[in-house]
Parts: structure tokens; sequence; C-alpha cells
């Protein structure tokens, strides 16, 4: 069945590669060929880019024009591999519709277009701008030394309505604990990163750092300005291994407030790690009252990777609010939300624009949006890293017809019972401090990998091995892996992935 599909992609569309996708080349969304993601009824979803035609690790993506668009692509997590692409969709695939603006790149996330039309992009360690008429000529780094180390490298900026750029500088931890997983206290890390710095542009262009706007913001993914001129924080909360909790949180960010990491979270929530107990004497006792409160909250381990304002004409009922990419990889991600971020009220609820992106074997890969960017017409487009992909929602018939029948997995007895050798010796030491998910009953849990697409009848081609490993072009899991899973622990997952 497999290599019938991969036959009907070849010889319809003419690529080289097979898409992860069914695509109805009939039914087309905003003149892209739909896919099977779920979206309103009146809402369609089209594949814009396809795995396949040069992308890595994309990220996000700004129009430029009517058909071009930039984006910025990671490649991998090692340094100085990244891209700056220029996507051309006039162009038909077989052309060619990306070209490289520049290369070796260090690990570039954020993007935006300034006032005066030039291009910003942030590297993990700097800002440069450039003119997309010329770019090599007009390349100029305007901010420089922003901090590297640790867990949450990328850089994401805004900016604001007068001129400033907001730039987060992520946390370089996830708790602020020591090598024994004990809290360090007081926690230097939150006063020199987890903040938010602010700077000007002048009339001449030359950029200035104002100082530091907010402290006590792990990783601020998701920047944005309301109408009213507020500045709008949607933050990627601690790896608690609880299922339920932390909730993401969305802030308001008043200037030289402390929003509580790595002590507190939500609304007065105390960190377990930082409570004082007697055999926990080196921290003293922590009033959470102490720190501003989020104005919202999102679902635990959802991930906001980005957040525009919606000021399209597409939907209208989208106006002013903001359009934010779940990207967690459990149920609470995979999805684009529309949250309205312009009342006095604090934020009790959120809208699903896309949703129900699930893996489906023969329909559909399991969703990780990322970049979101309006265009021209009001429709929204949506980057997804880890499929390579691009997709615009726009008006239009929804594309249901393939079907969402999750695939049926059978395992044989000794498959489970290799599983369950995997799950006692790898998983439950090792992974399930953050994937509590792998502590299940081991059938389920070994099903659900294949589902998901992670694990496959082969080691190298398992997403699950090749990270254990550290093979993968993703992030090594788990971090600092080469000191954690052993030789021993990758023939014991080798051992079950064979056993397929």
């Amino acid at each position: 069945m497999k290599n019938y599909l991969l036959l009907i992609t070849l010889l319809t569309f003419g690529h080289s590669y097979a898409s992860d996708y069914l695509l109805n080349t009939e039914k087309k969304c905003h003149g892209y060929s739909s896919v099977s993601v779920g979206s309103r009824a009146d809402n369609c979803i089209g594949l814009v880019v396809d795995k396949g035609e040069g992308l890595s690790k994309p990220r996000k993506i700004v129009q430029v024009s009517r058909s071009k668009f930039i984006l910025t692509d990671m490649v991998n997590w090692n340094p100085n591999r990244g891209v700056l692409w220029l996507l051309d969709t006039s162009k038909s695939q077989d052309e060619g519709r990306l070209t490289k603006i520049f290369s070796g790149l260090n690990l570039p996330h954020g993007l935006r277009i300034g006032h005066e039309g030039l291009i910003y992009v942030g590297e993990a360690h700097q800002i440069f701008r450039f003119n997309l008429d010329n770019p090599n000529e007009t390349k100029e780094t305007i901010i420089s030394n922003l901090p590297t180390g640790g867990k949450h490298p990328l850089t994401e900026f805004l900016i604001t309505k007068d001129n400033r750029i907001i730039v987060n500088v992520g946390a370089p931890s996830d708790q602020c604990l020591d090598e024994k997983g004990r809290p360090i206290y007081p926690c230097l890390e939150a006063k020199s990163e987890a903040l938010i710095r602010e700077y000007s542009i002048d009339n001449e262009g030359k950029v200035s750092l104002l100082g530091n706007l907010a402290y006590g913001l792990r990783n601020s993914m998701g920047l944005i300005e309301n109408g009213q001129g507020d500045i709008i924080q949607f933050n990627n909360g601690m790896d608690f291994s609880d299922e339920d909790g932390p909730n993401e949180e969305i802030n308001l960010i008043t200037k030289d407030a402390h929003y509580g990491w790595p002590y507190c979270y939500e609304n007065g929530k105390l960190n377990d790690n930082y409570k004082r107990t007697f055999f926990n004497r080196r921290v003293p006792k922590i009033d959470c009252s102490d720190y501003a409160n989020p104005i919202g909250l999102l679902p635990p381990h959802s991930a906001p990777l980005d957040a525009q304002v919606y000021d399209g004409e597409m939907f209208p009922e989208l106006k002013g609010k903001a359009i934010v990419s779940l990207h967690g990889y459990k149920p609470t991600g995979q999805r684009v939300i529309a949250v309205d971020v312009e009342g006095d009220e604090n934020i009790s609820s959120f809208e699903e624009l896309v949703f129900g992106w699930t893996a489906v074997e023969g329909i559909r890969a399991k969703g990780a949006p990322v970049g979101l960017e309006v265009g021209s017409e009001g429709e929204i487009y949506f980057v997804d890293d880890k499929n390579k992909t691009v997709m615009v929602l726009a008006k239009g018939e929804a594309n249901t017809s393939s079907g969402t029948t999750i695939q049926r997995v059978d395992l044989s007895s000794e498959s489970v019972d290799k599983f369950k050798k995997v799950q006692e010796q790898v998983l439950k030491n090792k992974c399930v401090a953050c994937h509590s998910n792998f502590a299940g009953e081991a059938k389920e849990v070994a099903k659900n990998l294949v589902r998901s697409g992670l694990v496959k009848p082969d080691p190298l081609n398992s997403e699950f091995y090749l990270r254990m490993s550290g093979e993968s072009e993703n992030m090594a899991m788990p971090p600092g892996n080469n000191d954690i899973i052993t030789q021993d622990d990758l023939e014991v997952v080798r051992e079950w992935i064979d056993s397929l």
C-alpha cells in the first residue's frame, strides 16, 4: 500500500519525493492543493510548500509581495548552518521556488519587516537587517552579543509601532537547578537572562539599548503589540513531568515587572523545587504574590512558538485577535488558535482555527506549527518545522473526503515484550521526567510511537532512535544524551524496532 501511494504521488505530481499529505489537486485552497487537516466549516487548508523542495527546519515567514516570501531555516540545531530563503510561489515546484539569500546563519529564527521596509533577522547571537534589493551590500548587524548558552538560544523579537525592538532572551535552563537537581537561590539567570530587552530605532535607523523591560520569563517565543499599544507575551513554561501542568502563560508586559521564573508560575503557584522544607533549607520562604500574574493561560505543554495580530480582510471576525501557533507534540499542541487580547478582562478562552492535526498514515503528518503570517488578502500562512512545509488557511470548503481514520497498529507479543525492556531500561530512567506519557501501559505507548511516525520498522529511519543516538538533524533527546544514553540503551531500542 505504501509503495502504491508513493507511485501515485510521483506520477501525479512529478516530484522526486513522496508527500506526507494526501493532496487533493482538484479541490484548491487559495490556489494550492488542499489537505485533510481540521479547520472551521467554511475554511480550507492548502499545501504551499511540500517537504523535499529544500526546506530543512523552517521557522518564520514574512510576505514581501503577493507571490514572494522570506523564510528563516535553522536547518538543524548545530550553529552556523542556517539559511534565509526567498520563496517565489509564482513558479512551479519543478522550476525550484526557493533561492538562498544568506547561508551559514547561526540558528536563525525571528523575522520581521521594519517600518522602513528593511528585513530584520534574528540569529542566536545577534539581529541583522538588510534591503532585499541588494542583500549582501546592505546587510548590517544592529544588535550583537545576545546570550547563546543553554536550552533556549533562539532570538524572537517584535518591532513596535513606535519603533522599539522588543527582544526575547530565553532562560539557559528549565528551572535553574544545579547538576544534582537542587534549586539555585538566588537564581541569577532570572536577572541576566529569562527576560525581555528593549531597544530603540531613531530617525536615522540607529539602534540603541534602552535596557531590560521585564524579568522572570522562561522563553518569550510569542510577542505582539495589541491595539492599545500593550506588549503581550506568550510564554513557554517549565517542563514539569505532570501532564496537567504547568499551563503556558499569556502575560501583559509591564516595565520592570518580574513574572516569577523559576520560583513561581501561573496565578501564584510555587515551584515545588523552591518550596522551603526541613530537608530543603537552601531557599527562603518565597511569597508568589511578589510576582506578576498572567492575564491568561493556555493548555500545558502546548508550546506557543509564534503570535501575530490579525489585521486582514478575509476573516473579519478575527480582527485584532492574536493568531497563535501551538507547536507542542502532546495533544495540547498541533494547533493554530485565535485569542482575544483587546479586552480588559482576563483571557479565559480561545478559538481553534487549525486542529485535528494528528498523524494518519497515507493522509497527513502530525502537525508542528511555528511561524505565522497574515497574507495580503487576509489568508493565514503557517510554517511546520518538523514536516518541512508551509500551509495556508483561507476561505473555502474544507477537505474531509479522505477521512481521518487513525492507522491500525498491531504489535506481536514479542515486540511488546521487547518494548517493555526499552521502557524499563531507557524511558523510565532517562525520559519520563519530561515525557510522562512514556510511563503508560507498554502496548499502548508502543502503538502511539508507531502511529506518530517517530518509529518505523528500521532504526536508521526512525526519529525516535536517531534522536537518542544524536544522529538526527533535530535536537538530541534527552538533551546532553552523549552522557546519558549508553550503547547498551541504543541496542535495546534497536532490537525493539527491528522486531516490528
